[in-house]
């Protein structure tokens, strides 16, 4: 309830297309096949990302119309059941309902969490399947520990519904951005571990657990991710799908060019863009991401801003640091710490190298690592001594609720006079324009980000 009253609260406000909704919210209206006057664009603009997020978003904008709300619903659909997988996961890890109620608080009342839920972008979709394919996959890893308890009952074999459930869930997070393949690799490489796990718990070699699980791992996190993958593209390409693949204008042909040109496109990508910011100021929350600014006739302020939570990201990166190190001690890779940390480490450190060579990534590509960072937390509060885990948990709930309050005129674009919007704007390094009156205002697009510290 709470992470739907501040999804869903004025959806429809603002009450345009904002940020990149210019390009995935048209690009949907086109993929129901409705004419340019209506959409606003005659060709798929967003090409450079596969096309399931659209459809999500189609989704919603068929069933309650092309406006701000149907062409946001699907996105704030998905932030709500996002939060919802996240207490399953913490609970399901930690066994403590009040580390699941905390991972899933933290994640409801987190201000990038709820205005990526709130805008038509692909981000939040990517984001909710990697935390559905993180939850799959520890519940096939406690059917498998089940299952070596049972007489009679072989692990590794290929009936493994929860595994296929997340083979699916990546697929869907792989169609919708690349980016999703990180989250899918970490699970490939947590089953290969926890199937090596419960073969020496049985008394047979790790590396016969291993070869056993390779069909399964093969068919179910490899194939089955692919076909969605592929399915994705239905009715996306003109082209012939009975064609034999190597004759001009097959579907086969087609498919595959379109991703030679998609991976031409985003390893050439050297643009810039006043909102960019390196990944390692992502979790310190260097530089905010302005969707909509506006200065009404009585000269408030009204914004969406995607700024970052740095007084519990870095200490839910500490707590999952802190996982990785037991982890390492113990050398078991059955404990909830390992998946914590395995999941902040490949859903954000690959970025820490990407963006050392390609400027143009920006705040909300964290997404899919805040779910995490949030269990990290929750994990934290059950390793706390004894009598200290209420208390932490507490602390770190009051420090939640803050900054949403603080800063939920930003995230609902209301209302703000001049003062009560700069407060909000700790970071002014900016060199930013200015207004006839000289009151700062966001950069105008185009041109590189400010070289400071930045929320203009």
């Amino acid at each position: 309830m709470l992470a739907g009253v501040l999804r869903l609260y004025q959806l429809g406000s603002p009450d345009r297309l904002v940020f990149d909704e210019v390009y995935y919210a048209q690009d949907a209206c086109l993929y129901l096949g409705w004419d340019e006057a209506t959409c606003g664009v005659g060709t798929e603009a967003s090409w450079m990302h596969p096309p399931l997020g659209k459809w999500l978003i189609a989704l919603g904008i068929g069933l309650l119309g092309y406006d701000p709300v149907g062409w946001r619903v699907s996105a704030a659909i998905a932030g709500i059941v996002t939060v919802g997988l996240l207490y399953l996961l913490a609970r399901r890890l930690t066994g403590s309902g009040l580390a699941a109620v905390l991972a899933a608080g933290v994640l409801a009342l987190d201000p990038l969490s709820v205005v990526s839920s709130r805008v038509a972008m692909l981000d939040m979709f990517t984001t909710c399947a990697v935390v559905a394919t993180v939850l799959f996959a520890v519940l096939d890893r406690d059917a498998l520990a089940a299952s070596g308890r049972e007489p009679g009952r072989e692990p590794g074999r290929l009936r493994r519904p929860w595994r296929v459930a997340a083979g699916l869930a990546g697929g869907v997070a792989i169609a919708t951005k690349w980016s999703g393949v990180l989250a899918l690799l970490a699970v490939v490489v947590l089953v290969l571990l926890w199937e090596a796990e419960a073969a020496r718990r049985d008394g047979r070699r790790p590396v016969s657990g291993l070869l056993a699980a390779v069909p399964s791992v093969l068919l179910w996190l490899v194939a089955t991710p692919g076909a969605v993958y592929v399915a994705s593209y239905a009715g996306r390409l003109d082209a012939d799908l009975l064609a034999v693949p190597w004759h001009e204008g097959a579907w086969v042909r087609e498919f595959l060019y379109r991703q030679l040109e998609m991976a031409r496109f985003h390893a050439g990508l050297e643009d810039t863009h006043p909102y960019a910011s390196p990944a390692w100021s992502w979790l310190l929350g260097k530089r905010a991401v302005v969707y909509f600014f506006e200065v009404d006739a009585a000269g408030r302020y009204r914004e969406v801003l995607a700024l970052a939570n740095p007084l519990l990201w870095v200490p839910g990166l500490l707590a999952a640091a802190w996982g990785a190190l037991i982890a390492l001690r113990r050398r078991v890779g059955w404990g909830p710490e390992v998946v914590v940390a395995m999941a902040v480490a490949a859903t954000y450190l690959p970025w820490l190298v990407l963006s050392a060579n390609r400027p143009f990534v920006f705040l909300y590509y964290v997404l899919p690592t805040v779910p995490f960072l949030a269990l990290a937390l929750g994990w934290a509060v059950t390793r706390a001594p004894r009598g200290g885990g209420r208390a932490l948990a507490a602390t770190i709930g009051a420090v939640a609720i803050a900054v949403v309050l603080f800063w939920e005129p930003l995230i609902h674009a209301r209302p703000l006079d001049y003062d009560s919007w700069r407060d909000r704007i700790p970071f002014q390094d900016c060199t930013p324009a200015e207004l006839t009156d000289g009151r700062l205002a966001p950069r105008p697009d185009g041109g590189p980000p400010p070289p400071g510290w930045c929320w203009v």
